[in-house]
């Protein structure tokens, strides 16, 4: 994980911005028809560049938006006026105190400075965390390719998913994902597991993004290759997200990033807080569409994040279908109205989703002995999964499922209309939903006839979204 060392901090530097305003500013239009205002003429990049060196900051990346500097906390303290505190998930963050000190550098050529923020993985809400421990790869004889069975109502990768989200006719009429580069953003990669071998899987997370130790990143990417499974998809961390953003953009060109995680705290709503490295983190997001990328995000599991209310995210929320086949919004997903962007509203469309208490819905590959492996076993379903702790499957979902799927589908829609703007993929897959008229979300809004606040335009069908 990034910043957990006083040693080395890395922090984003905005140089000053074309348009005159600071990428920081509370003003700031950070969509993608605006993302402009903010890039920084080549001569000042050159100049900020040579202060921040003077200054003692080793500079690791620059982009159109910001430059990337790292140095021991000291000399951030001693340059910036920040203070570094541990926070529970043991990254080192700016003192609340601190922080605006960042922001006024009283340079002629720096607008200010930001630090990454812990992420929140939209899985299982408030999981028991595990001892932090090595996770040991079985030999593949022990751990099945297969999932387990289970005595209760659940979905199993690949076929459910495939039949439910109505991918079939698509893949029977030969597409498959094939020609589209995805990314996932998340805990990380262990593709070893049987499951994933001997599908024709095309997938690349070079080291550090190949290890997971929680198992969400590993789990969440069977859903969106079930869809698609003939995407070439890239695994990469989500510690730094801004960093994960301009590595998809700038090295991998990809033409989708698919995020199952938001903010730890609320970054919109009527009790949100904010911290500069939001901005840049929407800032990235915005230039990512700019570029022509599909960025989806998970609408949350009674969280509310600016990272899913941005206008330019295809925001997916939750839909569970019943035992008897019954589509229902779920309370489990989140639903709001955006405070950030007045108008908007999450979710856009809906993927699959479980219900409280633990959205124990679909069975899923991990690396054995991960931290979901462990934290969902045994018990009695729903409060556990009935797995066992070191098998290398457990049953989990959240809207961190339903992202990864819609993900596959604007990768069917892709790989058969290659070049389709962002904002026709969004348009295909509104005008595909199936209409959900049951059910109430996590805020307690209800499903009705039309578009709604609990599931947007509904559950998004993958045949009628590559008509």
């Amino acid at each position: 994980m990034i910043n957990t060392s006083r040693d080395r901090i890395v922090a984003y530097v905005s140089p000053k911005s074309i348009g005159g305003a600071s990428l920081f500013s509370a003003s700031a239009r950070l969509v993608s028809e605006h993302i402009g205002d903010y890039f920084s003429e080549g001569g000042v990049v050159k100049s900020a560049c040579s202060k921040l060196k003077a200054m003692g900051f080793r500079i690791e990346h620059v982009s159109q938006l910001s430059v990337r500097v790292s140095a021991p906390a000291a000399l951030f303290r001693q340059k910036m006026g920040v203070k570094f505190e541990k926070d529970t998930s043991s990254m080192f963050l700016p003192t609340p105190e601190s922080v605006m000190n960042a922001l006024n550098l009283g340079s002629e050529v720096l607008e200010g400075a930001a630090f990454p923020q812990p992420l929140e993985l939209h899985a299982a809400k408030k999981a028991p965390a595990a001892k932090k421990a090595a996770v040991k790869k079985a030999a593949p004889p022990a751990v099945p390719a297969a999932p387990p069975t289970l005595p209760y109502y659940h979905l199993e990768v690949p076929h459910d998913i495939v039949s439910i989200m109505n991918a079939g006719p698509v893949h029977s009429a030969g597409t498959l994902g094939q020609g589209v580069k995805a990314a996932m953003i998340d805990s990380g990669f262990d593709w070893s597991h049987p499951y994933f071998s001997g599908k024709g899987y095309s997938l690349k997370a070079a080291a550090p993004n190949n290890t997971d130790a929680n198992g969400h990143g590993t789990g969440e990417s069977a859903n969106l290759l079930a869809i698609a499974p003939k995407v070439q998809l890239h695994g990469l961390k989500m510690d730094d997200a801004v960093a994960a953003f301009q590595e998809a953009r700038e090295r991998l060109k990809v033409n989708l990033i698919s995020n199952s995680w938001g903010s730890r705290f609320p970054t919109d709503g009527p009790f949100s807080s904010w911290d500069p490295y939001w901005s840049l983190v929407l800032a990235e997001i915005s230039l990512c569409v700019q570029n022509g990328i599909a960025v989806l995000f998970s609408g949350g599991n009674g969280q509310i994040s600016a990272t899913a209310s941005s206008p330019d995210v295809i925001s997916v929320g939750g839909v569970h279908r019943t035992s008897a086949g019954q589509f229902e919004a779920t309370r489990y997903a989140s639903s709001f109205r955006s405070f950030r962007f007045p108008g908007r509203q999450v979710p856009d469309v809906c993927g699959l989703c479980g219900t409280p208490p633990k959205a124990i819905y679909i069975a899923l590959p991990v690396p054995p002995g991960c931290e979901i492996d462990r934290s969902f076993a045994g018990g009695t379903w729903p409060d556990g999964d009935q797995t066992g702790k070191t098998d290398g499957w457990a049953a989990f979902s959240g809207t961190s499922a339903a992202c990864p799927m819609v993900a596959g589908i604007v990768a069917l829609i892709l790989s058969k209309y290659p070049g389709t703007p962002v904002a026709n993929i969004r348009t295909r897959l509104e005008n595909s939903c199936r209409d959900v008229t049951l059910g109430v979300s996590a805020m307690g809004d209800a499903a009705a006839a039309g578009r709604d606040l609990a599931t947007g335009f509904g559950l998004v069908d993958a045949a009628v979204a590559c008509a």
